[in-house]
């Protein structure tokens, strides 16, 4: 069951002047899920943080056919949801794409994402420059879009999913 756990709204300190951020923070299945979009039957989370380092693929960034695709929405929902909350998931679990990204995530400061306490850059679903990379967030909350080799396997995991809501 999706909880809200927190709703903060912080300025963004940087060397230009960034509007202030609402970042509204729930928890589902054992991770804190940062609330991206709502609509009144659904709402679109992603985890505030990286969840594991993992490769995209061994080598195509073919999100369709990707590992990364394949793990999130086999063993990754089966070990980390319950029964309730995989029925509350509509469609598959993804990443965000790099459009998603620059609608959702408007600001570098707003795409930082930590593993272990620790910047690290993470996946997005869209491909690369060639088709042994995947693009990706780096550490500092810029968008690669050059991407980086799929084979990678120290790469950041940050699901998103849409969630029934009950209204």
């Amino acid at each position: 069951m999706l909880r809200l756990i927190s709703r903060t709204s912080t300025r963004v300190e940087s060397s230009t002047s960034f509007p202030e951020i609402e970042e509204y923070v729930a928890g589902f299945g054992g991770f804190e899920w940062n609330i991206l979009d709502e609509h009144p039957d659904r709402i679109l989370v992603q985890t505030k943080d990286i969840v594991e380092l993992r490769r995209f693929d061994k080598t195509s960034s073919n999100w369709e056919k990707s590992e990364i695709r394949s793990y999130l929405n086999g063993s990754f929902k089966t070990n980390n949801f319950s029964t309730e909350e995989v029925g509350q998931i509509l469609g598959d679990v993804f990443l965000l794409d790099r459009q998603e990204v620059e609608n959702y995530l408007k600001t570098p400061n707003s795409r930082i994402a930590l593993f272990e306490g620790k910047r690290r850059g993470w996946w997005l679903r869209s491909s690369g420059y060639h088709s042994h990379r995947a693009a990706c967030v780096y550490p500092d909350g810029d968008v690669g879009d050059a991407g980086r080799n799929v084979g990678f396997g120290d790469g950041g995991v940050r699901p998103a999913l849409w969630l029934k809501t009950s209204r």
